[in-house]
């Protein structure tokens, strides 16, 4: 095979490579919460709550192009991987994008609820794992002479955004899926839409007084709030994975010792170790984001 990649030795799902995707919008974000899942079907396990994020590709964009081309030939080599040794009926690679005009078309309201969805490849990215969030590189170096990448609150993280993730291709039952790494805030140009929250705190630091008056009032509104032109994408979105990636990603060694009460020393070593880690993976991320 042309291309790393791991099957999972209990539930066969295939993993591939780390993939930098090309510039793009972001729509629905949840980075700071993860995401509930779809109600489950009758008789199925309730899904994991994930982390999310919409990209939305340019259709025209030479990038873009190659990018799915690049997705294209790694799926089939995962398609491959994942029906070897499989009982039962084979799973066909099926489409690994949403063509946005199709979805538009596909309902009459969709045109004014999706208006961003236009002319653009669609790609949702989901982790169970919090990603890492970085801004754009400026003029600070480290000792390697690579760009320094800032990490940034993932509040700061809105709809209509321009940015890139790194995602990894994911292969299970359902077909093609994709799994988040990290995001990268590239460019803001004030562009909002499909979902996050408005900015309340520039409107309540404008004015120390009242809009209407200095007078109190004790009128209680016990309505609920309601979110204008915000859609549930629930409805358009599925979770495409069964699987609990939480368990999934545990070391063998440490299911093993789950309920076992550490000394303190040893707890502070596994502390140090898993700082470490994090580090690293930090690391590995930023590598890839200064690759152009």
């Amino acid at each position: 095979m042309k291309y790393k990649l791991y099957k999972h030795p209990k539930y066969g799902h295939v993993y591939g490579p780390s993939i930098k995707a090309p510039k793009g919008r972001f729509s629905w974000p949840a980075l700071t919460t993860p995401k509930d899942p779809p109600p489950p079907e009758p008789g199925a396990a309730p899904g994991t709550p994930r982390y999310e994020l919409t990209l939305l590709l340019d259709k025209k964009s030479d990038k873009t192009v190659l990018f799915f081309k690049h997705i294209a030939e790694i799926a089939k080599e995962m398609e491959t991987l994942f029906n070897q040794g499989r009982k039962g009926s084979k799973v066909s690679l099926g489409e690994y994008y949403t063509d946005g005009d199709d979805f538009i078309a596909s309902r009459e309201d969709y045109a004014e609820k999706y208006p961003y969805y236009k002319g653009k490849y669609v790609i949702v990215v989901r982790n169970a794992k919090q990603p890492q969030i970085f801004g754009a590189a400026g003029d600070e170096e480290d000792e390697g002479g690579n760009p320094v990448l800032p990490e940034i609150d993932p509040s700061e993280v809105h709809a209509g955004m321009k940015g890139r993730v790194i995602l990894n291709p994911l292969f299970t039952a359902h077909g093609v899926s994709y799994k988040l790494e990290a995001v990268q805030v590239l460019e803001d140009d004030g562009t909002r839409y499909g979902g996050g929250a408005p900015n309340f705190a520039s409107l309540l630091a404008d004015s120390d007084e009242d809009e209407f008056g200095d007078e109190d009032t004790e009128d209680d509104d016990d309505s609920e709030d309601e979110e204008d032109g915000v859609v549930d994408d629930n409805e358009t979105e599925e979770d495409d994975e069964e699987e609990d990636e939480e368990e999934e990603d545990k070391p063998i060694a440490a299911k093993a010792t789950r309920g076992v009460k550490k000394s303190a020393p040893q707890a502070e070593v596994n502390l140090a170790a898993a700082k470490g880690k994090s580090a690293a993976r930090s690391g590995n991320m930023k590598a890839m984001l200064n690759k152009l």
